[in-house]
């Protein structure tokens, strides 16, 4: 391991790294999220290794009616006081990361200049900005498990090409692993299961994609189906990302999670089951019972709508031609959404279209568009319609640099032995107090 270079006195960029980047970088990281940010505008904080919140699971509402005295000579029985059910709901902290490295050869040509050192610190952060918001906006539509993707043309032993139903989440340099089924199942591809490595990615306009990967496939075919994550991110059993939307807005258990969802078992409990619509009808209709269900079954009240682009493109498409008064254009929030001021813009602002003029539609480029060519040629979007007083970040550790026990943030870099790393983390996860209050489809066809 290379030391620490004497030139650069480890307390000044260790100032520059903690003062610096967590009071403009990481305000700048929420900023680039899109889904992210909208869910962090409420956070509350564990207390000890896991976050306990009461759940209303039944009710005894205590109401009646009795005859007025003198009606009856008999005595009359007053009605059973109201009482709720409850239970405890359990969330346990997720880890997301990013690293940043700088090479010695930067380290020593910039020996002389500090100035030159932190410039080359800003570039390299500044990428770690833009995947870290990327992550974390990824697994905000997750289950726990890591899934990016499903193969929809299967790869064989000595095939380095590899169709994905959806292109969005991959880059070159990617290591990925593959499943035999998303929620659980054994490792595929290379004999190892060592992270085979993204060499190019195709993308197609319909949203799927096709990896070519930097070595051919060895071990065992990846059949159609199987599931695509980064390498290393859950085992066949258990998952290691945050819970997301996928995971949340669900009538069954997430199967990575050995404790059900949030600590419970959701089967048989109405009251811990999101809303699930199966119409493959993307239209007024749809989007208007499912509005009406939330309301009626739950108390609840949708306040966004989330989609993917293609699949805005394709509600804008059947409303402005059926019935146009139902959608509205504006780049301005309503009064009372989220912080109730009128100048409170979203991340992405300009793409606002809104629902019966009061429902904000949110366009989230990792909303799920999914191609399935198993019966045929059918791609499908997911809408996701939210109640935010449901939904909210609990933190641990917001963003922070590591210091891996030694008290400086830049250590000898782990992977290379010529150069510094640096790691910024967060530690939490979403949570939902009424799952019951949201509702989502991830059958409408698009084609």
């Amino acid at each position: 391991m290379a030391s620490t270079p004497q030139t650069l006195a480890t307390a000044a960029y260790d100032k520059f790294l903690k003062d610096y980047y967590l009071s403009s970088w990481i305000d700048q990281l929420n900023s680039m999220t899109t889904t992210w940010a909208l869910l962090r505008r409420k956070i509350v904080d564990y207390s000890g290794r896991k976050l306990i919140f009461p759940i209303r699971k039944s009710r005894n509402t205590g109401v009646g009616a009795l005859p007025l005295s003198g009606a009856s000579d008999a005595l009359q029985t007053l009605v059973e006081a109201g009482r709720q059910g409850v239970d405890n709901g359990q969330v346990f902290p997720k880890l997301v990361m990013g690293a940043l490295e700088v090479a010695q050869d930067v380290i020593d040509s910039s020996r002389n200049d500090r100035g030159a050192f932190f410039q080359a610190i800003d570039f390299e952060m500044a990428g770690l900005v833009q995947d870290l918001a990327e992550d974390l906006d990824r697994q905000v539509y997750g289950q726990g498990n890591g899934h990016l993707a499903k193969v929809t043309a299967q790869a064989n032993i000595g095939q380095a090409v590899v169709q994905v139903s959806y292109h969005r989440p991959f880059f070159e340099g990617m290591k990925l692993d593959f499943w035999s089924g998303e929620q659980s199942g054994a490792a595929l591809g290379d004999a190892t299961h060592a992270g085979m490595i993204v060499s190019s990615v195709a993308r197609n306009a319909d949203g799927s994609g096709a990896l070519t990967m930097t070595a051919n496939i060895a071990g065992a075919n990846i059949a159609d189906n199987s599931s695509v994550t980064r390498a290393s991110v859950r085992t066949a059993t258990v998952g290691y990302e945050m819970m997301g939307l996928r995971g949340i807005v669900d009538s069954s258990d997430p199967a990575l999670e050995a404790s059900g969802f949030e600590g419970l078992t959701r089967s048989g409990k109405s009251w811990w089951q999101a809303i699930e619509d199966t119409t493959a009808t993307l239209d007024e209709s749809m989007i208007q019972a499912n509005l009406d269900r939330v309301h009626d079954d739950s108390n609840g009240e949708v306040n966004v709508l989330l989609m993917n682009r293609i699949t805005r493109y394709n509600l804008y498409q059947a409303l402005a031609s059926s019935n146009p008064q139902r959608l509205v254009n504006s780049n301005l929030l309503q009064p009372g959404f989220l912080s109730g001021k009128l100048e409170d813009h979203h991340p992405d602002a300009h793409d606002f279209l809104f629902f019966d003029g009061r429902i904000p539609i949110i366009v989230d480029k990792y909303c799920p568009v999914m191609i399935d060519t198993q019966g045929g040629a059918t791609k499908t979007g997911t809408v996701f319609g939210l109640d935010l007083t449901s939904l909210y970040v609990a933190l641990v550790t917001d963003f922070k640099w590591w210091d891996g026990g030694q008290g400086t943030v830049m250590r000898p870099s782990s992977s290379r032995k010529f150069g510094l790393e640096a790691v910024l983390y967060i530690m939490g996860n979403l949570v939902c107090d009424a799952p019951r209050k949201n509702w989502k489809n991830e059958s409408v066809v698009l084609i």
